[in-house]
């Protein structure tokens, strides 16, 4: 009896691609970035070296650089490490300011339910801060003159005031090149250096102010 025996043998086709040198310790970094955002409560770098089953030291240097550059920030009485809004700054930049309008409206809605006071959003688009949202509180005092499309009174605003605050000097010496800065009240500051004294306490402190200087008695 023959028996013929047929083998074929399949003929894998070769990748033609160039091959892409990747680097290992950045695939780790962007990883640990992935882990900590899922765990809006922060991870421990314990937790993070388990999680990616890395060795404790070399995740330690991860966490620490990434919290370096900003991308991640440490709880001093947890020692955990959450996400910055560093990385959804960047992605806000590329968004159109209708997007960014569409996208925060429900959390200004929020802000006002936590606070029952009125609620605002302006939004920078790199020439002008505008204000775009306003989410009214029935029992507060209305700030009438206030409407959506707002431009002239930021430097008066506590809004405009906070956001006029993270501009570079540069930006902000372009912006009020050609603006004049207005008195609403007696209280208004209206000379850029004046201003720029303001902005640098808001940036200090953390929040900024409106004392009756866009209208009498509303602060």
């Amino acid at each position: 009896m023959n028996i013929a025996v047929y083998m074929h043998t399949p003929v894998v086709a070769r990748d033609s691609r160039p091959q892409k040198q990747l680097i290992g310790s950045v695939q780790r970094a962007l990883r640990i970035l992935e882990q900590v955002a899922a765990c809006p409560e922060g991870l421990t770098a314990k937790q993070v070296a388990l999680k990616m089953q890395l060795n404790l030291s070399t995740c330690y240097h991860l966490l620490n650089t990434l919290e370096h550059e900003g991308y991640l920030v440490k709880e001093p009485d947890t020692t955990c490490f959450r996400v910055s809004g560093k990385i959804g700054f960047a992605v806000f930049q590329q968004a159109s300011p209708a997007q960014l309008v569409q996208h925060l409206t429900p959390h200004v809605q929020t802000l006002q339910e936590i606070t029952a006071e009125t609620a605002y959003l302006s939004v920078w688009d790199g020439r002008e801060i505008t204000l775009s949202a306003i989410v009214e509180a029935p029992q507060t005092v209305r700030v009438k003159s206030l409407t959506i499309g707002e431009t002239g009174a930021n430097h008066a605003s506590a809004l405009g005031k906070a956001i006029l605050a993270a501009l570079p000097d540069a930006e902000l010496a372009r912006y009020f090149a050609n603006r004049p800065l207005p008195a609403f009240t007696p209280n208004t500051v209206t000379t850029l250096e004046q201003l720029r004294t303001v902005l640098a306490d808001v940036r200090q402190q953390g929040y900024a102010l409106d004392c009756e200087e866009f209208m009498p008695q509303v602060t």
